[in-house]
């Protein structure tokens, strides 16, 4: 009996993970986000939709301008910015 119940005390306590092993899988997970986060650059990527939207405002009020005064002296102007 008394062997039975040790063999079924150590299967008991096999169940589930260490801590041990719950840091390392944490661990793991920290450093492949890390480097997806590095990767990926967010604010690079922020900085570079802020700068291709500003451009882009840039190129309609030329446009406009350039609308602006054809209308007003009867001829095509360019404005060079």
């Amino acid at each position: 009996m008394k062997k039975s119940a040790q063999v079924h005390k150590k299967a008991a306590s096999r169940k589930g993970f260490t801590l041990v092993e719950l840091l390392v899988v944490i661990a793991i997970i920290a450093i492949l986000a890390a480097v997806v986060v590095l990767i990926i650059n967010p604010l690079e990527l922020t900085r570079r939709g802020r700068d291709a939207a500003r451009l882009t405002d840039l190129s309609n009020l030329q446009q406009a301008i350039n609308v602006a005064v054809q209308e007003a002296t009867g001829s095509a102007a360019t404005i060079l910015c």
